[in-house]
């Protein structure tokens, strides 16, 4: 009546990246911001307690680049992330960066 019958584990990996994968900032990449920002947050140009800010969700890259990061210090990145202020000036952040790169 009670046949437990367990199934094994499948043996395959994750064939696509997760998003913490995608989004991992590579040491040449937070060297090349580090530079471009010039090791101060891009917004307050405090030089304490900096970060790798996203400036597009981590879900919807494919794969880092510098053009996809800026350099925050703690109190910038928490309002640049939770209000819609932030995620404004995060927008306009990205888009001058991708401009600056076109001309």
């Amino acid at each position: 009546m009670n046949n437990f019958r367990p199934v094994p584990k499948p043996k395959h990996k994750r064939l696509k990246p997760t998003a913490r994968e995608r989004g991992a900032v590579s040491k040449e990449v937070y060297a090349t911001i580090m530079e471009r920002e010039h090791e101060c947050c891009g917004r307050c140009y405090s030089g304490h307690n900096l970060q790798a800010a996203h400036l597009e969700r981590r879900w919807k890259l494919q794969l880092t680049t510098y053009k996809d990061v800026c350099i925050l210090c703690h109190d910038c990145h928490y309002w640049a992330d939770n209000t819609a202020e932030g995620r404004e000036w995060l927008k306009a952040k990205r888009d001058a960066l991708y401009a600056k790169e076109c001309k």
